[in-house]
């Protein structure tokens, strides 16, 4: 996928990898969304069955610089204590990690390595 300058975008491409997957394995009693709060945080993906949230998901090609680290972050922090899950997935292209932030377990994961089903 192209953008109109013509430059490939990678993040566009694996968020859309992300949601067709989801598509294809969520439960038919969960829905998938997107959120955005007031102060203009988001998160890509939000799995909810009811109005229970199960899943929160971030998407992000690459997270080498800290300004893109830290506003996948706060979005999904923020997110996360909205509505009162403890964790949260980071979906990148190689980074792995799990951290805590703000008492949030944050799941940094390959692509590849979700879409084969390899989390921890």
């Amino acid at each position: 996928m192209y953008s109109m300058s013509g430059r490939r975008d990678c993040g566009r491409l694996y968020e859309n990898a992300v949601f067709l997957e989801l598509k294809r394995d969520t439960p038919q009693q969960h829905d998938i969304h997107y959120w955005k709060s007031m102060d203009g945080f988001e998160v890509d993906f939000v799995i909810r069955e009811g109005l229970a949230i199960k899943e929160i998901i971030q998407v992000v090609y690459e997270l080498n610089s800290e300004k893109t680290r830290g506003r996948e972050v706060r979005g999904l922090v923020a997110c996360a204590r909205e509505s009162g899950l403890d964790h949260g997935l980071i979906i990148t292209k190689d980074f792995e990690k799990v951290e805590i932030v703000d008492g949030i377990k944050i799941n940094f994961m390959p692509l590849w390595k979700w879409l084969l089903g390899l989390s921890d």
